[in-house]
């Protein structure tokens, strides 16, 4: 278990942590710059997945119409770091899976 320290956390130190550390105002940052950008935008909330049946989150759905067309995002927030990276990771596709799979959206 981690020990408390005994010096009160002043408020520099909390704002510090809010402009470089936060999570939650990383995606604030991003929800208002999708809605400046003319988003319609759902912030945080939860689905059900229709293939495993299993409750999801999500940070952000952004919708955007233009027209008759519509362009919808999902978006998840991650305020990566040097020390908290993100690894990316695939499976290398067959190319004539590609190319049937690209044909059916024609």
């Amino acid at each position: 278990m981690a020990k408390l320290k005994s010096n009160p956390i002043a408020q520099s130190e909390l704002i510090d942590f809010l402009d470089n550390h936060s999570d939650f105002s990383f995606e604030l940052e991003v929800l208002n710059a999708l809605i400046n950008n003319g988003f319609s935008c759902e912030h945080g909330g939860s689905y059900t997945d229709r293939t495993t049946r299993k409750n999801r989150e999500f940070d952000i759905r952004a919708t955007q119409v233009f027209g008759k067309r519509f362009l919808r995002l999902a978006i998840e927030c991650k305020n990566l770091r040097p020390n908290f990276p993100l690894l990316v990771s695939c499976v290398p596709r067959r190319e004539d899976y590609f190319m049937n799979y690209t044909h059916q959206i024609k």
